[in-house]
């Protein structure tokens, strides 16, 4: 990131009720092509003591001048995008588009949060996290690693998605839920309470898993199938409008999936020689 000296001349237009930030001068161009400018603290507010050195704006609207909300290390917001409350945005985490930080958020490191996403509550987005669309999240929830959030999906509660993980569609994660390695959640899937998803494991349809279900591997479970309880699925797709509760049912679905399969190969085996005879 390639940091100059602007003229003062060029300078966005300050309001004469914001006490709270100025700009130094130097100024960056962030990857959309647009000019960005670093701020100053003018005043004391929360932790920030006046003549701080900020990170990087395009224009005064990108930062709440009537709250504590701060940006700061090499971190840029731009476009309409907008820092409020008590919210802070640094390192080299950059805000934009239409997306909104407030309340008590923090997304920090190489994140970024675009289109109409949202970052709020006590939530946090760090890592090389990317949060987009319309995504939200919020409450106490975390992002990092190299997690993607996006769509319309929700992420709340105390829920952390990390490594690789994606969340998408309409999903919603929440409770104390914990998704990561190459784990996807997408379409209208929840998943909730101390569930854990990570492996390969793929959560989508209208599936619901939650208390402390485990679904690891190259699971798959999907449909209107709920899985619940203390049940653990390594392997297998389950698409079944049933709730399982235990293990030794979903091992015990997964056995009689294999045998039908099974059956049917060889009724179609039986057909192709039926067929080669006459």
């Amino acid at each position: 990131m390639a940091i100059r000296q602007a003229e003062t001349a060029t300078l966005p237009q300050l309001s004469k009720e914001n006490t709270k930030f100025g700009f130094t001068g130097e100024t960056v161009t962030a990857a959309n092509g647009h000019k960005l400018y670093r701020i100053v603290a003018l005043e004391d507010f929360g932790s920030v003591k006046r003549g701080q050195v900020g990170g990087f704006i395009e224009k005064e609207g990108n930062l709440d001048f009537a709250s504590k909300a701060w940006v700061s290390g090499d971190a840029r917001v731009s476009d309409d995008a907008r820092v409020s409350g008590d919210a802070r945005v640094y390192d080299n985490a950059w805000i934009y588009g239409d997306a909104e930080v407030s309340d008590n958020a923090r997304v920090a490191g190489d994140a970024w949060v675009f289109g109409d996403a949202w970052v709020s509550g006590d939530a946090g987005v760090f890592g090389d996290s990317r949060i987009w669309e319309n995504a939200r999240i919020y409450g106490n929830a975390r992002v990092f690693g190299n997690a993607q959030v996006s769509d319309n999906a929700r992420v709340f509660g105390d829920s952390r998605i990390w490594e690789n993980a994606r969340i998408y569609g309409n999903a919603r994660v929440f409770g104390d839920s914990r998704i990561w390695d190459h784990a996807f959640v997408f379409g209208d899937a929840y998943v909730s309470d101390k569930a854990q998803i990570y492996g390969d494991a793929r959560v989508f349809g209208d599936a619901r898993v939650n208390s402390n279900a485990q679904i690891s591997g190259n699971a798959h479970v999907y449909g209107h199938t709920h899985i619940k309880g203390d049940t653990r699925l390594f392997e297998g797709d389950i698409d079944f409008d049933y709730a399982f509760t235990s293990t030794e049912q979903v091992k015990e679905c997964l056995r009689g999936m294999n045998e039908m399969r099974k059956a049917l190969d060889v009724l179609k085996l039986k057909e192709e020689n039926l067929q080669r005879g006459s």
